[in-house]
């Protein structure tokens, strides 16, 4: 008699494997987290068991029981052993892409899901590597986790090696947008006011994000886009379409302006090393990232209804992160003495 039970508690699997030959039953050990001491393993029969890393971005830390020789034999499936997320995978994409053989699970499990690059100082890697048909990313998992195109990015700091441009947009026309480049310790903020043609925020998100464009240096080739509209974003990769004669015109300038600097509207253009990511960032949050910081310094410019176009230092550009009440004249004296300073 061989019986099978699998029961999920708190989104972990606890897989209990009976094999009964005549009087003899055997108990796998119970799979713990990483930071569990695990059972030793039975000893009491053949059948081995092994526990190995799988890549899995909502549960990196999990563990999964792999039961070799007797599986196969009795005609189960090892996909009846796995989460519910990889059921659907067949037995070779399993094999591929989620097992680690237990001897390099300390090193290599963290790098099967793009968490992890040594080329990066510091070893993480700051965007992980978008999978077949993922378009962007997002810092909020419910965002990625409705959206199959949307990889979910929980890093927010930044990595010096690439420029970052966050953009924003009000209801009531005024766009703003800062960037930083690469190896820099300045910031270019830049705010204005556009008609969006009845379009509230919507069309004004999409000209904060063809004002951003406009302001990258022409040779910029790497650069990630930051904005708390998602699809601000999503409508330049292509994860969502648009018809608003505002929005229309917002990225007929996207375009325009990448034609002019050697690029392909997709941002993906003729230059080798060209590479833009995009990435959605809530607002108003009051983390200390440096992804917040820009978005809060680009919400802050549309809000402000000043037109500015100006280079501050990040020490500077701080200031203008301020939030709550009297936020706004707050930041309008930052910009006052920073344009008088000029």
């Amino acid at each position: 008699m061989f019986e099978v039970r699998n029961r999920f508690e708190g989104g972990h699997s606890r897989d209990k494997l009976y094999l009964a030959i005549g009087r003899t039953s055997i108990t796998p050990p119970m799979v713990r987290n990483d930071d569990e001491a695990a059972a030793p393993p039975q000893k009491k029969a053949k059948l081995s068991v092994a526990t190995v890393k799988h890549s899995n971005s909502s549960n990196s830390g999990g563990d999964q029981t792999r039961v070799g020789g007797g599986l196969a034999a009795f005609g189960f499936s090892s996909s009846k052993f796995a989460p519910p997320q990889q059921r659907k995978a067949s037995i070779a994409e399993t094999v591929k892409s989620t097992l680690v053989p237990t001897s390099a699970a300390s090193t290599t499990a963290s790098t099967t899901d793009g968490t992890t690059d040594n080329t990066n100082s510091g070893g993480v890697s700051f965007l992980p590597t978008l999978r077949p048909g993922e378009l962007m990313y997002s810092t909020k998992s419910e965002s990625a986790r409705k959206r199959n195109w949307v990889r979910h990015n929980p890093n927010k700091s930044r990595d010096v090696r690439r420029s970052y441009c966050s953009t924003d947009g009000s209801s009531t026309g005024w766009h703003a947008a800062v960037f930083v480049g690469a190896n820099s310790s300045e910031a270019r903020v830049r705010a204005m006011w556009k008609d969006h043609q009845g379009s509230n925020n919507v069309g004004a998100e999409a000209f904060g994000f063809a004002l951003g464009v406009s302001t990258l240096p022409a040779d910029c080739a790497d650069c990630v886009f930051l904005a708390d509209f998602l699809n601000a974003l999503a409508w330049d990769v292509g994860g969502a379409k648009y018809k608003h004669p505002a929005i229309v015109q917002a990225f007929d300038l996207v375009k325009a302006t990448r034609k002019a600097n050697g690029f392909k509207a997709n941002g993906f253009g003729s230059k080798s090393n060209c590479t833009w990511s995009h990435c959605h960032h809530p607002g108003h949050k009051t983390d200390d990232s440096f992804f917040t910081m820009l978005n809060q310094v680009a919400d802050n410019m549309a809000s402000c209804q000043v037109e500015v176009d100006m280079t501050v230092s990040l020490e500077v550009l701080k200031k203008l992160t301020v939030q709550g009440k009297g936020a706004v004249d707050k930041c309008k004296l930052v910009i006052q003495e920073q344009l008088e300073s000029e």
